[in-house]
């Protein structure tokens, strides 16, 4: 009996010191493959050193990495971003800003042979009017009103005679914007109380004193063409909206306008401005 319990007692623990050496080779293992691991990743982190500050390519990274990460932190510290639409102007064409203390008035031809209502001539003249004053920021007292031009266009028999820069010598301006309309169409759609219509014209800047053109430069005049096919508020409204789109169309080249801004719905201006 004694003989079973100590050959008993022996067999366990040959079992215990046979796992022991099992545990013993697998956590050895382990801490070779850890360090092996360690080994790999710091001979990695070495190579990328080692090509990246010190190899051939060094000089060309610095050159590229250095310059980008600079400009990104300054846009970002600074909120400078690309400029949008809201934000990019489009260059005036003539500045009349640079004028700005020069009076200007607003002469509209409109022939007879148009066929256009006399309320044309003024509802353009005083829309243009405004937006000089809103959009090209001149002063109210740099621009004569469409009233005193009435008055010296009733009064004077040889008005038809006189030259635009003798029109703008005697009511006091310096600079004439000259509109000649050469274009209107306006019809009522059949069975509705709706209109279409456009409006054609021809707009340059006279200097009074010389008598010379000074916009536009390259062209003999800035041609604009505006309309619309559905207007619903009835006839009267109708050319006003035709007179607003045209002054519109002829300021918007007078100062740095928002890009965002420069083309509106009614503009037709140009062979292209169905693709707008």
């Amino acid at each position: 009996m004694k003989m079973m319990k100590k050959h008993k007692s022996t067999s366990e623990n040959s079992e215990n010191q046979s796992r022991d050496r099992k545990e013993a080779v697998k956590n050895s293992n382990l801490k070779n493959q850890s360090r092996d691991r360690k080994g790999a990743v710091k001979s990695n982190c070495f190579y990328f050193y080692e090509y990246i500050f010190r190899g051939p390519n060094s000089i060309k990274f610095f050159a590229v990495a250095v310059p980008v990460s600079l400009f990104l932190v300054f846009c970002v510290g600074c909120g400078i971003l690309i400029p949008s639409a809201h934000e990019t102007k489009i260059p005036a064409e003539f500045k009349l800003t640079d004028y700005k203390g020069r009076k200007t008035l607003v002469l509209v031809n409109q022939p007879a042979w148009l066929g256009a209502p006399l309320v044309l001539r003024q509802q353009l003249t005083e829309r243009i009017n405004d937006y000089l004053v809103e959009n090209v920021k001149l002063g109210p007292n740099d621009i004569i009103d469409y009233e005193q031009l009435s008055d010296f266009r009733a009064k004077r028999v040889d008005y038809n005679m006189m030259t635009e820069a003798q029109i703008g010598r005697a009511l006091g301006a310096d600079l004439v914007l000259l509109v000649v309309l050469d274009g209107f169409n306006m019809a009522k759609l059949p069975d509705v109380d709706y209109y279409n219509g456009e409006l054609g014209c021809q707009a340059i800047l006279i200097d009074v004193e010389s008598a010379k053109k000074l916009w536009p430069q390259e062209e003999t005049a800035r041609l604009i063409k505006v309309g619309f096919d559905f207007e619903v508020r009835g006839q009267e409204l109708a050319i006003n909206r035709l007179a607003s789109a045209a002054a519109y169309c002829i300021t918007k080249y007078l100062y740095d306008c928002r890009k965002d801004k420069f083309k509106i719905a009614d503009d037709r201006s140009g062979a292209q401005w169905q693709q707008w």
